[in-house]
């Protein structure tokens, strides 16, 4: 009787259930799993090798307890992520965003010079509230910046309502705030950007790169409608020091805005 149990126990764990194990990313910690028909991790991503175990042999095993990987074992070669008898793959998670060291990132800079594109990509990256300050003054006003600018003392109107604006946003937390291109020539409006916690950048686009910029782009800024080549340069000088004397840092967006963005999350990053 004790030989015909024994045999059977044997045949049960033989054909027992494959149990895929759940593992850690080395790299970031994301957590990791088999998942029939998904992608599968690229080879340089790290991680424990995934194995398949029996009901019986996992039963009781937690990643706690589990022993800690061999350093050879934490490459995930294609003989690897192919380990599963039932065909799943191995399968990322979603990465954690990246951690900021600064409550807000203030970008400054000419209009054209690429603030708007390169704020919204750095808000995806650290999970931050994009905030582009042009279209938080025509939420305020309830009018577009050309309709404020249309009115009589229309420059000044906006000036203040900019400075309204940059107060409630420099209250902001976990925000990436894309400044319109007048902001630092009220002092004003800019203190209330650079309170604790705040880091600003100026996006530097060299003067060529802005008076080649095609007129319909630069015509969408009600200063610059139009405007000759001359305002422009005299414009650029005249806010370079600017902003030079309001920002944290410098970066220049004259290639391509990946290149730009890159330089300012190895910046800011933690």
């Amino acid at each position: 009787m004790d030989e015909e149990r024994k045999t059977e126990n044997t045949e049960e764990k033989e054909h027992a259930k494959p149990v895929a194990v759940v593992r850690k990313v080395v790299q970031r910690g994301e957590n990791i799993t088999v998942v029939p028909g998904r992608t599968a991790v690229p080879r340089t991503t790290f991680v424990r090798r995934t194995t398949t175990q029996s009901a019986d042999d996992h039963a009781g095993k937690t990643e706690e307890n589990a022993p800690a990987a061999d350093i050879n074992d934490l490459y995930a070669s294609d003989s690897d992520i192919h380990t599963v008898k039932d065909g799943g793959t191995v399968s990322e998670a979603p990465r954690p965003s990246l951690e900021c060291k600064y409550s807000r990132v203030v970008l400054i800079g000419m209009p054209c010079s690429g603030k708007t594109s390169i704020g919204r990509a750095l808000a995806a990256s650290f999970d931050y509230t994009f905030y582009d300050m042009d279209e938080y003054i025509e939420t305020m006003a309830q009018k577009t910046i050309p309709e404020i600018f249309a009115q009589e003392d229309g420059e000044a109107k906006f000036r203040e309502l900019e400075t309204k604006a940059a107060k409630e946003l420099g209250k902001t937390d976990k925000a990436i705030i894309a400044t319109g291109g007048g902001a630092v020539t009220r002092d004003e409006t800019i203190e209330h950007l650079r309170h604790e916690g705040s880091y600003v950048v100026f996006v530097h686009r060299s003067l060529y790169n802005l008076v080649t910029t095609p007129p319909h782009v630069m015509n969408k800024r009600p200063l610059f409608k139009n405007t000759s080549l001359e305002a422009l340069i005299a414009t650029y000088k005249f806010r370079l020091p600017l902003y030079r004397k309001y920002s944290d840092v410098e970066v220049e967006n004259d290639k391509n805005r990946e290149e730009a963005v890159e330089k300012i999350k190895q910046i800011i990053e933690k």
